[in-house]
């Protein structure tokens, strides 16, 4: 049995695996989206990478920003450059840093995440993802636009996340990319 604690942490890390995995759909649908009641909030991507890597994230947005957990969705748009092909070698790994802002301070999530914060087979989970057998991605550009479902929790999560994702195959760097969001509010922040 988990504790609130360690349930809360879980989501965190499962909505950032579900926007990780949902930017790599590169076979979605594309849908218009509209975004009722817009609001500005935290949203704010960086390629976070000191040397050329083949997958580099031109922009990214999402809506609505801050992402209210009410709504049960967030709309994604991602435009990304993959420069060669990923994934051939199958050992790709990444790790992960999350940390949470609120009105109490900061928090690294790694700290009490532990190894969910290392991903040691991300091929397992492309493959899983993309409904393929192997993971080997090409080099391609990449436009999604796409509204991504996700459960409703059973309390209220407030506070700015930062995300920093390190990918490698073969640990040779082939992306970073840190992401910061607000879910429900920052103002306070």
């Amino acid at each position: 049995m988990h504790t609130m604690k360690e349930m809360v942490v879980i989501k965190i890390f499962c909505l950032f695996t579900w926007f990780l995995f949902c930017a790599c759909d590169f076979y979605s649908i594309p849908s218009s989206i509209s975004m009722p009641n817009e609001v500005t909030g935290g949203f704010h991507f960086q390629n976070c990478n000191s040397t050329p890597v083949p997958f580099f994230v031109n922009n990214a947005s999402i809506e609505p920003d801050p992402v209210q957990m009410n709504l049960t969705y967030v709309n994604l748009t991602l435009d990304a450059t993959i420069t060669k092909e990923i994934g051939k070698t199958g050992k790709v790994d990444a790790s992960l840093s999350i940390r949470l802002k609120t009105e109490h301070g900061e928090t690294e999530l790694c700290y009490i995440l532990g190894e969910r914060c290392y991903v040691s087979d991300v091929c397992y989970y492309l493959k899983k993802a993309l409904d393929k057998k192997d993971c080997t991605i090409p080099a391609i550009p990449i436009y999604i636009v796409r509204r991504i479902p996700f459960k409703q929790l059973p309390f209220i999560v407030k506070g700015q996340f930062t995300v920093k994702a390190n990918v490698r195959e073969m640990g040779q760097p082939v992306a970073c990319v840190e992401v910061t969001m607000c879910l429900n509010e920052c103002s306070l922040l």
